[in-house]
């Protein structure tokens, strides 16, 4: 399981924005979905280290690998990412661009999927 026991002292960020707002200040913004339709959600990173790879995870699952630095990027949620709750992006770096690797970046937001 990820956790945030990685040693992150540097002042990396990520922000999740939707049509309801966004995950800044710990907000949990909400996105209406009224049927399994493709939902893109917006990911901005800051700080980030360009040179190592970015492992996105949401709830858990691996969704897509980016080169994060400072960057906006756009995630596809699909299937149960779009499930009527709350749910949890991850973005985390390994020393060796690899899960087998120390983690060396965690950080996390949420965000909220609720029925038209």
């Amino acid at each position: 399981a990820l956790s945030s026991a990685a040693s992150d002292v540097y002042k990396r960020h990520i922000c999740l924005y939707t049509p309801g707002g966004s995950s800044e200040n710990g907000n949990i913004p909400i996105i209406f979905v009224d049927s399994e339709t493709l939902i893109q959600v917006g990911l901005d990173s800051l700080d980030f280290e360009g040179s190592k790879l970015s492992y996105i995870y949401v709830d858990g699952m691996l969704t897509t690998k980016e080169q994060l630095a400072h960057s906006q990027i756009s995630l596809d949620l699909t299937g149960d990412m779009l499930s009527v709750g709350t749910h949890t992006v991850q973005v985390v770096q390994y020393d060796s661009d690899d899960p087998s690797g120390e983690m060396i970046t965690y950080k996390s937001a949420n965000y909220e999927i609720k029925s038209k």
